[in-house]
């Protein structure tokens, strides 16, 4: 599959997203009473372009630029003491902050196992890419992208439905391809269970 292009930010940039967590707005206060001067300016990778996650063999080597006892304060305001497994919980919960929903793939029937997509951009590019980055189908392969709709209608894969998609929806996927024997796919989302379709 082909990579997507890698952007660039800075922490100030990410510090002025809105947020409707409370964690996160104490996280970023924690952030501009110890980082140092300068500290809006420092140029990161945005981390929304990668395929990130980290293996849990290496979480407990993973270190964050806060103090452990403010992150531990940022969760819960009268925590006196750190445990190591709570902590460990906070830096996943850390590191999941950015995405603002996930929905889960069953691409195996048989199976039933999910593979689950983070969004955080919540438009279609987003969702496209990384749909096919689970199906193993090359992106430059060109494809027509749907969710199943009322009555079983093919309905068009827009900003303004990804942006209408309930978090921790569950879907299934049927892969068409073209009956003219060409590279060209139809992919159908089939919602699972008794989630209403998008809209």
């Amino acid at each position: 599959p082909m990579a997507t292009p890698t952007t660039f930010t800075t922490l100030g940039a990410i510090h002025d997203l809105p947020s409707n967590d409370d964690v996160l707005d104490r996280l970023k206060a924690l952030a501009r009473n110890i980082l140092p001067q300068g500290w809006r300016d420092w140029t990161l990778i945005n981390s929304i372009d990668l395929d990130f996650s980290v293996d849990s063999t290496v979480l407990n080597k993973l270190q964050f630029a806060l103090p452990a006892d403010g992150i531990a304060r940022a969760f819960d305001p009268a925590a006196t003491g750190l445990k190591e497994h709570p902590y460990k919980d906070m830096k996943i919960k850390m590191l999941l902050l950015a995405h603002k929903r996930t929905i889960y793939l069953l691409v195996d029937s048989t199976s039933m196992v999910y593979h689950p997509i983070f969004l955080y951009r919540l438009t279609s590019l987003e969702m496209y890419t990384k749909l096919m980055r689970v199906l193993g189908i090359n992106q430059a392969q060109p494809s027509d992208f749907y969710i199943q709709g009322p009555n079983n209608i093919h309905v068009v894969v827009t900003d303004e439905l990804v942006n209408h998609i309930k978090d921790e929806s569950m879907f299934s996927v049927d892969i068409v391809q073209d009956m003219n024997g060409s590279e060209h796919y139809k992919l159908v989302l089939k919602p699972i269970g008794c989630q209403a379709p998008p809209g």
